[in-house]
C-alpha cells in the first residue's frame, strides 16, 4: 500500500491519542475500582476519558505544530485555520477529558452516582465544547 511522505507524522499523532486513550481507559477505571470501589463506574469514567484523549491530544499536537512551523507568531485562531482536523472534534475532546474529571471528583465527593456523575461530566462536556468552538471559530 503506497503511502504519502505527509501520512507518516500524522498517522504518528493518531497513534498517541490512541495509545493515550488506551492509558485513560484503563487508569480511571482502576482509580473506579480502587479508590471509589465501582468498576463500572470507573469504566464509565474511562470511556468519557478515553474518547476525549482520542479527538483532543492529535488535534492539539497538529495545532501545536502548525504554530511551530510558522515563521512568526501566529494566533490560535490563525493556527486552527490552517490545519485539516476538525476544530469541533479537538473541543469536543477537551471537553470529554474535562467531564470525565469532574465525574470522577463526583465520585470522590458524593460516591458513586451515576446519574449525577454523567450529567456533571455532560455539562462540562458541553460547556468546553460551545466555549471552544466559539473562540476558535472567529
Amino acid at each position: 500500500m503506497p503511502s504519502s511522505a505527509d501520512d507518516g507524522p500524522d498517522r504518528r499523532v493518531q497513534m498517541i491519542g490512541a495509545y493515550s486513550a488506551l492509558m485513560n481507559l484503563v487508569i480511571f477505571t482502576a482509580v473506579g475500582a480502587l479508590a471509589i470501589e465501582n468498576v463500572a463506574y470507573g469504566a464509565i469514567v474511562g470511556i468519557f476519558g478515553a474518547v476525549g484523549s482520542y479527538l483532543f491530544i492529535p488535534w492539539f499536537l497538529t495545532l501545536t505544530a502548525a504554530q511551530e512551523e510558522a515563521d512568526e507568531d501566529i494566533p490560535l485562531t490563525t493556527a486552527a485555520d490552517q490545519i485539516t482536523q476538525s476544530i469541533q472534534l479537538g473541543t469536543a475532546g477537551l471537553g470529554l477529558e474535562s467531564g470525565a474529571i469532574v465525574m470522577l471528583a463526583v465520585g470522590f465527593s458524593v460516591g458513586p452516582e451515576f446519574i449525577l456523575g454523567i450529567a456533571s461530566a455532560l455539562v462540562v462536556t458541553l460547556s468546553m465544547y460551545l466555549v471552544g468552538s466559539l473562540l476558535l471559530s472567529r
